[in-house]
């Protein structure tokens, strides 16, 4: 599951007017595609991992 938000900082605050933020997660849940390999008589698989990212804009 991934999730996006954008807040326009101006809007809460005025003297922040052209200030955006935006927050991206992915796969929050930790679910996701699957590759194992053998090395050995060991397996080890590994799967998606999460991600978080935050993005801070100026216009002017």
């Amino acid at each position: 599951m991934d999730l996006s938000r954008h807040y326009e900082l101006g809007r809460l605050y005025p003297t922040l007017c052209g200030l955006s933020l935006r927050l991206n997660a992915g796969n929050l849940l930790g679910k996701g595609s699957l590759s194992c390999c053998a090395s050995g008589r060991l397996y080890r698989c590994y799967g998606e991992q999460g991600s978080l990212s935050a993005t801070l804009r100026y216009e002017f």
